[in-house]
C-alpha cells in the first residue's frame, strides 16, 4: 500500500560550544500563576505549532486556558476562546470531530455528564451530555470500531457495584450533538466489587490494534482490601474489537496500582512497561520493569533495571530524553517524603539518581506534616528549540516551576532531535495510539501516544533525540487503522506525517480522493504469501528493496515480467515484511 506524506521542516539544530546542562526556572516571567498550580492538559489549541496549557492555580480556584506565545510566556485566552472549567471534572483533549482543532472533554463523575468544548478555529462551543452510565474512574481513547472517529473508554460502576471498562461510541457529528455519546459496549470486566480498573492502551503483540493493560486499584493480592500496594496486572488482547484475557503466560506479574508507563527503555522497537512502588513498606520494595520480548510476552527485568533510590513512594514515571542522546530517561513523579528523582538512560543501563546535577531535584511543596512531595512534572518542548523542558506542578503547598532546558542551541552538534506530529485519516485526525519508530545508527526507538506517558496527559508531539546523527535512516508510523507509513533519510527537524494527504473528512468520517490510474494499479499478491509475491506496475529501472519488521534491509532477488516484479520470500521466516519500490511501498505478510 502506498502512503503519501507531507514533511514540514520547521527547525534545525545549531552547532555551538557545549555548556553545562542545568535547567533554570523561568516561571516568574512566564505569565503562569505559580502558587499551588499544575497543568491539567497540554495541547495546541490554536494550531500555531506551540503547545498550550490548561492551567489550574491557587488550589483550583483559578483554571485558565493559557496560550503559549513561543517566547517562554503564556497569555490567558479563556474568555476569548470561550473556555470554562467545570469544578471537579477530569479534563482531556482530543479532536473529536476530525476538523483539525483540538476539542476539550470534561468528565463529571458525580453527575454522570460529559461536557464538550468543541473547537472551531480556536473558539469553543459548549455542550453538556447526560450519559446513561454510572461513570466511576479513569478515561482513555481508542477507535474501537475503526471508523476513523475516536471513541471514549471509561471505567463505570455496574448495577451490582462491580466495575468494568466500557467504550462510548463517538457520534458527536450527528445532527443533534446533545443526544450523542449514548451507545456503549463492554470491553473488559466486570471486576470484583470494591476495586477500580486503572487501564492503558498499548499494542503489546504488534498486530496493529490497541490492547488493554489493566491494574486493579483497591485490592490486596487481587482481593478487595488495601489499595496502593503491588497488584496483579491484567492483559486483554484486542482481536477485531473483541477483548480476550491474555494474562496467563504473558510473563506479567505484579504492578503498582496507579498504572504503568509504556515506553521503549532499551531501544529494540517494542513497548515495555515500568511501574512504581506501591508503598514504602512493600516487600520487596522495587520499581518493576517488564521488557517486551516482541512475541506477545514480557520478561521481568526489575532486578537489572534499577530505577529507585531509597524507600519512598514512586508513582507513575515520566519519560523524557532530556539530553537528546536517543535514550528515554526516567523522571519520577514522587509521592510523599522526597523530591523528584532522575535516572539517566545510557543504552538501557541507568545511572544513579542524578537530579541535583541538572537542577531538577524539585519538590512539589510540603504537606501538612512538613514532608516534601514530588509534584507533577510534564515534559514537552515549550519553546520548540529541539529539546525537552519540564513544567513542574505542585502537589501540596508550594510554587510551580517552568524549568527550561539549556541543551540547545549550545550542544547542537551532539544533540540533534526529531519532533514528529501525526495527522491521521482512517485512524482519526488525532491518530491516538499510533506507534512511531525511528531507525538510526543501527538502533530503533519506539514511542506511542499513550495517556500514561505524561502523567495522565496525552502526548501531542513525538520527540526523538538523535545524538550526533543529523539524519534518521527511516521513520515508520504504525497507524491504529492498521496502515503503515515508512519514510527514509529524514533530517533532524520538526516533521508532520500524514496518514493520507488526500484524506477528506465528511461528517467526522473519512473519504479519500482517488489516486491516479498509474498509482492505483500497483498491488502485491498473493498477500499473505507462502513465498512468492508479485508486485504489479513497477516501472522499469526500479529495483524493489525488502525490509524486516525492525527496518533491517534484507537481500532479495527481483525477477522482472514486463511491468511486474516477482520476489521470493520463501527463505525468510513467517512474519511482517516491507517492500519499497521507488515511490511505492507494500506491507507483506509471510505465512
Amino acid at each position: 500500500m502506498k502512503h503519501a506524506t507531507l514533511l514540514a521542516l520547521l527547525l534545525s539544530c545549531t552547532s555551538l560550544v557545549t555548556q553545562a546542562q542545568v535547567f533554570t526556572d523561568q516561571i516568574a516571567s512566564s505569565g503562569l500563576i505559580p502558587q499551588q498550580a499544575r497543568a491539567l492538559a497540554l495541547y495546541d489549541h490554536d494550531n500555531d505549532g506551540f503547545t498550550d496549557v490548561i492551567w489550574t492555580a491557587n488550589n483550583w480556584t483559578q483554571v485558565q486556558l493559557m496560550r503559549n506565545n513561543g517566547d517562554l510566556t503564556f497569555t490567558d485566552i479563556s474568555a476569548s476562546a470561550g473556555f470554562e472549567y467545570l469544578p471537579n471534572n477530569d479534563v482531556l483533549t482530543l479532536d473529536l470531530d476530525n476538523n483539525g482543532w483540538g476539542d476539550i472533554v470534561q468528565i463529571d463523575r458525580e453527575n454522570n455528564t460529559i461536557n464538550l468544548g468543541m473547537n472551531t478555529s480556536g473558539i469553543l462551543e459548549s455542550f453538556t451530555i447526560d450519559i446513561p452510565l454510572d461513570i466511576h474512574g479513569t478515561a482513555g481513547f481508542m477507535d474501537h470500531d475503526r471508523n476513523g472517529s475516536i471513541d471514549l473508554l471509561i471505567s463505570v460502576l455496574e448495577e451490582d457495584n462491580s466495575r468494568s471498562i466500557r467504550v462510548i461510541y463517538n457520534d458527536v457529528c450527528d445532527a443533534n450533538i446533545a443526544d450523542a455519546l449514548q451507545t456503549s459496549s463492554l470491553l473488559a470486566g466486570p471486576f470484583a466489587v470494591g476495586v477500580d480498573p486503572i487501564f492503558s492502551c498499548m499494542d503489546y503483540d504488534n498486530d496493529l490494534d490497541a490492547d488493554l493493560l489493566v491494574v486493579l486499584q483497591g485490592t490486596n493480592g487481587g482481593s478487595p482490601g488495601s489499595g496502593y500496594h503491588y497488584q496483579p496486572i491484567n492483559l486483554f488482547r484486542n482481536d477485531a474489537g473483541e477483548f480476550t484475557d491474555a494474562t496467563v503466560n504473558s510473563g506479567l506479574g505484579l504492578g503498582h496500582a496507579s498504572g504503568a508507563t509504556i515506553w521503549d527503555f532499551n531501544n529494540d522497537g517494542f513497548m515495555d512497561l515500568t511501574f512504581g512502588t506501591g508503598d514504602c513498606c512493600d516487600n520487596p520494595n522495587v520499581t518493576r520493569t517488564y521488557q517486551n520480548n516482541g512475541d506477545g510476552t514480557f520478561a521481568d527485568v526489575s532486578q537489572s533495571v534499577v530505577l529507585k533510590s531509597g524507600n519512598h513512594y514512586y508513582n507513575v514515571p515520566n519519560i523524557a530524553d532530556f539530553d537528546n542522546d536517543g535514550d528515554g530517561d526516567v523522571y519520577w513523579q514522587q509521592g510523599a517524603w522526597t523530591n523528584s528523582q532522575l535516572f539517566r538512560n545510557d543504552g538501557g543501563t541507568f545511572s544513579a539518581e542524578t537530579a541535583s546535577a541538572y537542577g531538577l531535584n524539585l519538590s512539589g511543596g510540603t504537606d501538612n506534616n512538613g514532608a516534601p512531595g514530588g509534584g507533577f512534572p510534564y515534559w514537552f518542548d515549550i519553546d520548540n528549540d529541539g529539546d525537552q523542558d519540564v513544567l513542574f506542578g505542585t502537589q501540596h503547598n508550594g510554587a510551580a516551576k517552568l524549568m527550561i532546558n539549556p541543551l540547545l542551541p549550545s550542544s547542537g552538534a551532539n544533540a540533534h532531535s526529531l519532533s514528529i506530529d501525526l495527522e491521521g485519516c482512517s485512524s482519526g485526525k488525532s491518530a491516538i495510539n499510533a506507534v512511531v519508530k525511528v531507525y538510526r545508527a543501527g538502533m530503533v526507538t519506539a514511542q506511542m501516544s499513550s495517556s500514561t506517558l505524561q502523567g495522565s496527559l496525552l502526548r501531542s508531539r513525538y520527540h526523538f533525540g538523535m545524538s550526533s546523527d543529523a539524519i534518521a535512516d527511516s521513520v515508520v508510523v504504525l497507524w491504529p487503522s492498521g496502515s503503515i507509513t515508512r519514510l527514509y533519510d529524514v533530517p533532524s527537524s520538526q516533521v508532520l506525517i500524514q496518514e493520507d494527504p488526500a484524506c477528506i473528512f465528511t461528517n467526522c468520517l473519512t473519504t479519500t480522493v482517488g489516486a491516479s490510474a498509474e498509482q492505483s494499479s500497483s498491488s502485491a499478491y498473493p498477500n499473505p504469501t507462502s513465498g512468492l509475491i508479485r508486485l504489479t506496475n513497477i516501472p522499469q529501472g526500479i529495483t524493489p528493496q525488502l525490509f524486516d519488521a525492525t527496518g533491517r534491509s534484507l537481500s532479495v532477488h527481483a525477477r522482472r515480467q514486463g511491468q511486474n516484479a516477482i520476489l521470493d520470500l520463501s527463505t525468510y521466516p513467517a512474519g511482517l515484511y516491507f517492500v519499497r519500490a521507488g515511490d511505492r511501498s507494500f506491507t507483506i505478510v509471510r505465512e
